[in-house]
């Protein structure tokens, strides 16, 4: 049945065929992408989970000798590292790291989205890959774990892991323990 004609009204325009084509195929094509962008995701998140977060906090040092008294008498060949605590470096240094490597560190959850498209202008204006978006927790994550080369699966992973390093710590303890690793 048809509606009746209002006086003084205008029947809608009809849609062209092509219109109606061209608006499915966007319809499709965003379905479409949607379902791979949650299968990538999923893979991702599955991969990141795998990996064990306690290792983050695990820095190789230089073993310590002790003589008898517990007094130390000498250090064994390796990396000259010793782990501070936070509390113990000086603001002045938190401040100025933050502020170079991670102005938005006590903003983000990982990931700066600010920060990557930041990036990939300056990287298109310039027509390099110079300008890098990685947070302060993705390059503990990148640090910390065998990631892989510098590709963008190894930035997606680095994501995915940067993420859940942020579930896993505090903000504080994420700062201190890139200190003591990079």
């Amino acid at each position: 049945p048809r509606r009746p004609r209002v006086p003084g009204r205008q029947p809608p325009p009809s849609e062209s065929r092509f219109g109606r084509r061209l608006r499915r195929l966007l319809l499709y094509m965003v379905m479409w992408g949607a379902l791979f962008s949650a299968v990538v995701g999923g893979v991702y998140a599955f991969w990141a989970a795998q990996l064990d977060m306690s290792d983050v906090q695990q820095i190789r040092e230089r073993s310590t000798v002790f003589d008898r008294d517990a007094k130390p008498y000498g250090r064994l060949q390796g990396e000259n590292r010793l782990v501070v605590p936070l509390n113990q470096v000086s603001t002045f240094f938190v401040k100025a790291l933050l502020a170079r490597e991670d102005s938005r560190f006590y903003k983000h959850s990982g990931v700066d989205p600010i920060g990557i498209l930041r990036a990939v202008v300056r990287n298109f204006v310039s027509r390099s890959s110079a300008q890098g978006a990685s947070t302060l927790t993705q390059q503990l994550a990148r640090n910390s774990f065998p990631l892989g080369g510098k590709n963008l699966h190894r930035k997606i992973l680095e994501a995915f892991v940067a993420v859940r390093i942020e579930k896993y710590f505090s903000k504080d303890e994420i700062l201190e323990h890139y200190m003591n690793r990079i």
